[in-house]
């Protein structure tokens, strides 16, 4: 559901593969994704520290690292792979440049609340205030709200009264938490946006290593999963022999960036707090209001299962979306 000041559209996304959207935490999400590697053959090392790269004649061949309380190890690799965050040890000590970089736009506070009236997504945007309800486990709800970067430094001084400040959108909401403590500490975050080149001599990025993008949409998860796949894709296919490793991992960029290319933009646009209320939106959402099979498409866009550019070119959303002068 998105409410923006003139009436809530609901949808219901379709699943994607046969999988709902659904938003667990990383809390469970890691656990989960660890089992798996394992069960699939992966060697798993918890609790091991990656210190530096190893690299000989301009190509990366392995990391050196440590387990905790042990002694430092290298370990050699055809192909070393940075999925760690935006803060990249290999992206850093590769020097991978980056490219479209646009910095920081919004900042995002957060925590989690149990027995609040949310059991689906739910969206609310007031004058440059934005308010976010995501159920997940354990009956939980994690209820963030974002402001305009330029806001940060006053809502930082006093953060608790602030957050409950910035639920007015929601006024459900902020009445439900009034006067009450929340399950975590407020978390807050506020990232840059960027596409970074992820390959290079023995090396490749994946996830917000390679992509960031303001998480307006809480979309880094799937975006990582769908990238990993394309890399793996990609490496595969290169050490196989079926194309130059080079080549393949090119294919990957391209790939990644043809996929996310119009999203990141738009993503930039929203998170400038601007263009919800704008036309063509409103017309857009009024025909939506009175047809729920695109408004489940509409939906379907928020939770990457509907393509966005499939749904933005038919007939029907471009009628709607047509200006009346």
């Amino acid at each position: 559901m998105v409410d923006v000041g003139d009436f809530p559209l609901s949808g219901r996304a379709p699943p994607a593969d046969g999988v709902p959207m659904v938003a667990p935490r990383r809390t469970v999400l890691d656990e989960l994704l660890v089992e798996a590697a394992e069960a699939a053959g992966a060697e798993v090392r918890e609790g091991f520290a990656v210190r530096s790269l190893l690299e000989e004649d301009g190509r990366v061949v392995g990391i050196e690292g440590q387990q905790k309380g042990g002694t430092r190890e290298t370990i050699r690799a055809r192909v070393v792979v940075g999925a760690d965050g935006k803060n990249s040890l290999v992206a850093r000590t590769v020097d991978a440049p980056t490219y479209d970089d646009v910095a920081p736009l919004a900042f995002y506070y957060y925590t989690y609340w149990r027995d609040l009236p949310v059991d689906a997504l739910e969206t609310y945007w007031r004058h440059q205030r934005f308010v976010l309800g995501i159920p997940t486990n354990d009956d939980l709800t994690c209820l963030v709200v974002g402001r305009p970067i330029a806001d940060l430094r006053s809502f930082s001084a006093d953060v608790e009264r602030n957050y409950h400040d910035s639920l007015a959108p929601a006024p459900h909401l902020q009445d439900a938490v009034r006067d009450r403590q929340p399950v975590e500490r407020f978390v807050g975050t506020a990232v840059p946006n960027y596409f970074r080149r992820p390959y290079g001599p023995g090396w490749a990025l994946v996830g917000d290593a390679g992509l960031c993008m303001d998480p307006l949409f809480g979309h880094g998860i799937s975006d990582a999963f769908c990238d990993a796949e394309l890399l793996a894709d990609a490496i595969d296919a290169g050490l196989e022999g079926e194309t130059p490793l080079q080549e393949a991992l090119q294919g990957y960029e391209a790939a990644r960036n043809d996929r996310k290319a119009d999203d990141y933009e738009h993503n930039c646009k929203l998170a400038r707090m601007e263009g919800w209320d704008t036309p063509p939106f409103p017309q857009l959402r009024a025909a939506l209001r009175d047809n729920p099979d695109e408004a489940d498409r509409w939906a379907g866009t928020i939770a990457l299962s509907v393509d966005r550019d499939d749904f933005y070119a038919s007939s029907y959303v471009r009628e709607a979306m047509a200006v009346q002068e």
